[in-house]
Protein backbone atom coordinates (compact mmCIF):
# COMPACT_ATOMS: atom_id res chain seq x y z
CA UNK A 1 0.00 0.00 0.00
CA UNK A 2 2.94 2.28 0.56
CA UNK A 3 4.36 1.80 -2.58
CA UNK A 4 0.83 2.75 -4.27
CA UNK A 5 0.13 5.75 -2.51
CA UNK A 6 3.73 6.76 -2.92
CA UNK A 7 4.30 6.59 -7.16
CA UNK A 8 6.23 2.94 -6.28
CA UNK A 9 8.46 4.32 -4.21
CA UNK A 10 9.61 2.44 -1.21
CA UNK A 11 10.06 4.00 2.38
CA UNK A 12 13.68 5.40 3.15
CA UNK A 13 13.13 3.82 6.88
CA UNK A 14 10.37 1.66 8.48
CA UNK A 15 9.49 4.54 10.65
CA UNK A 16 7.43 5.95 7.69
CA UNK A 17 5.23 2.48 7.95
CA UNK A 18 4.05 4.10 11.05
CA UNK A 19 3.79 7.34 10.64
CA UNK A 20 -0.19 8.81 10.07
CA UNK A 21 -1.14 8.91 5.81
CA UNK A 22 -3.22 11.29 4.55
CA UNK A 23 -6.11 8.87 4.60
CA UNK A 24 -6.18 7.56 8.44
CA UNK A 25 -4.44 8.91 11.68
CA UNK A 26 -2.86 5.50 11.80
CA UNK A 27 -0.10 4.32 9.58
CA UNK A 28 0.51 1.29 6.98
CA UNK A 29 1.51 -0.80 10.05
CA UNK A 30 -1.44 -1.54 12.64
CA UNK A 31 0.91 -1.13 15.52
CA UNK A 32 2.08 2.58 16.16
CA UNK A 33 5.62 1.07 16.50
CA UNK A 34 7.90 -0.50 14.28
CA UNK A 35 7.91 -4.10 15.41
CA UNK A 36 11.65 -5.58 16.96
CA UNK A 37 12.25 -9.27 15.75
CA UNK A 38 11.45 -12.60 17.66
CA UNK A 39 14.14 -11.42 19.68
CA UNK A 40 13.49 -7.86 20.59
CA UNK A 41 15.97 -6.58 19.04
CA UNK A 42 15.29 -3.95 16.10
CA UNK A 43 15.36 -4.78 12.42
CA UNK A 44 18.03 -3.56 9.67
CA UNK A 45 16.18 -1.76 7.22
CA UNK A 46 18.67 -0.88 4.16
CA UNK A 47 15.88 0.92 1.87
CA UNK A 48 16.60 0.97 -2.44
CA UNK A 49 19.67 1.83 -3.75
CA UNK A 50 20.04 4.17 -6.71
CA UNK A 51 21.51 4.54 -9.13
CA UNK A 52 21.52 0.43 -9.05
CA UNK A 53 17.96 0.39 -8.42
CA UNK A 54 18.21 -2.88 -5.64
CA UNK A 55 15.72 -3.90 -3.82
CA UNK A 56 15.46 -3.05 0.15
CA UNK A 57 16.91 -5.29 2.75
CA UNK A 58 15.39 -6.22 6.33
CA UNK A 59 17.78 -8.34 8.22
CA UNK A 60 17.31 -9.28 11.90
CA UNK A 61 21.05 -10.26 13.29
CA UNK A 62 19.41 -13.37 15.28
CA UNK A 63 19.14 -14.31 19.00
CA UNK A 64 22.33 -12.75 19.53
CA UNK A 65 21.86 -9.66 18.21
CA UNK A 66 25.05 -9.36 16.57
CA UNK A 67 26.41 -9.71 12.92
CA UNK A 68 27.15 -13.06 11.42
CA UNK A 69 26.55 -16.36 13.58
CA UNK A 70 25.15 -19.43 13.14
CA UNK A 71 22.05 -21.79 14.54
CA UNK A 72 19.54 -19.64 16.10
CA UNK A 73 22.74 -16.80 16.08
CA UNK A 74 22.57 -16.53 12.30
CA UNK A 75 21.52 -13.02 10.34
CA UNK A 76 18.44 -13.45 8.69
CA UNK A 77 17.76 -11.57 5.93
CA UNK A 78 14.86 -10.63 3.21
CA UNK A 79 16.65 -11.50 0.05
CA UNK A 80 17.47 -15.03 0.92
CA UNK A 81 14.67 -16.27 2.03
CA UNK A 82 12.87 -14.63 -1.28
CA UNK A 83 15.56 -16.82 -2.88
CA UNK A 84 14.54 -20.22 -1.63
Amino acid sequence: MYALDHGGEKPNKLEELVEPTAESETGYLQSNTVPLDPWGNPFIYRPPTEPTGDDYEIISLGNDGAVGGSGHAADIKLSELRDR
